[in-house]
């Protein structure tokens, strides 16, 4: 996608719904695009912007390997739908057979996409600064919640692997929803 290269963005190195985009880095911001049609005749593109970490999620799909959800279905413990956001909120409309003036206007929406991203935090501190002030880009932290137990499974990694504890301000947020997640697989002992 020319938006995501023009925004210095690759192909995330993990199977995430709709095609989606991430930095090098561990943290990083994450753009996830679908295209789903609203009517009969028209389609409208539907963005996700989150928090991509990569180890946290090449460990979390270990996990998952040893249960019975499919890896294909997995969101990032933060992110954010694009309608949430108010420059975001006016996505293009185009016919199923989009005219050339109906890509450039999509491609001009992709890009204000990417250049929102660019506000993400994009490393380790300013994601621990982001939530201690309870301030990711212009929403408050509980905005940008994924799945309860991806969201302890990423706090409890964060503390372990890097010595972060963000269990104060993250985990009282978090509802107590565990479907369809296994807790001894899921948030147990690291694989080994």
């Amino acid at each position: 996608m020319a938006a995501a290269r023009r925004a210095g963005y690759q192909r995330a190195p993990y199977l995430l719904e709709g095609d989606t985009f991430s930095r090098e880095g561990v943290i990083s911001p994450l753009v996830q695009i679908f295209f789903q049609r609203v009517t009969n005749t028209e389609t409208a593109p539907v963005a996700f912007l989150g928090l991509h970490v990569n180890d946290f999620e090449r460990e979390w799909r270990d996990r998952l390997r040893r249960t019975t959800v499919p890896e294909a279905n997995e969101f990032p413990p933060f992110a954010l739908h694009a309608l949430n956001i108010r420059a975001l909120r006016e996505r293009p409309w185009s016919p199923n057979l989009p005219s050339v003036q109906d890509i450039v206007i999509l491609q001009d929406w992709l890009d204000c996409v990417f250049d929102y991203a660019k506000r993400l935090p994009s490393n380790l501190p300013s994601f621990a600064a982001a939530i201690e002030a309870n301030k990711i880009a212009d929403h408050s932290v509980e905005f940008y919640l994924g799945h309860p137990v991806k969201v302890r499974g990423l706090v409890e990694w964060l503390r372990r692997n890097h010595g972060v504890d963000l269990s104060e301000r993250v985990l009282p947020l978090l509802g107590d929803e565990t479907e369809p997640y296994d807790l001894s697989v899921m948030l147990g002992p690291p694989p080994g």
